[in-house]
């Protein structure tokens, strides 16, 4: 008989994919909260697009991080793996995007680079998740 105090942990054996679902639909919240930010500064500030590429990379970057940390905590486990997964799946969903709105702008010779970013990233995000 087990005493009562006692807490059964979950161990998670293999991949979520309501987790990783969970955390792309998370980092496209993000994605769209921090576009509306940006275009509030462009419409009420000098500031012009220009001035603003580096701050998209960033925003980007952050999106990905909440969606790894997001499918992470989710799933209460393996935070590595569903937070990588995750940030090529983001990635993969935003490259299929750009493709499809703007055709020529998006080499297909980017996509390995943007999945390694987005696999990094989301790992990053899903270790931050279950560690802290």
């Amino acid at each position: 008989m087990r005493p009562a105090n006692v807490v059964r942990s979950r161990v998670v054996t293999r991949l979520s994919p309501t987790a990783v679902g969970a955390g792309v639909s998370v980092g496209f919240i993000v994605t769209l909260i921090s576009a509306g930010i940006l275009a509030l500064i462009l419409a009420l500030t000098p500031v012009t697009e220009k001035a603003l590429a580096a701050v998209v990379s960033v925003m980007g970057a952050l999106s990905v991080f909440a969606g790894g940390f997001a499918a992470a905590r989710r799933s209460g486990g393996r935070g590595w793996l569903h937070g990588g997964v995750t940030g090529c799946a983001y990635a993969a969903a935003c490259f299929l995007v750009g493709l499809i709105f703007f055709p020529g702008l998006m080499p297909p010779a980017t996509l390995p680079r943007r999945l390694i970013l987005g696999f990094g990233i989301g790992l990053i995000g899903g270790i931050t998740a279950l560690n802290f």
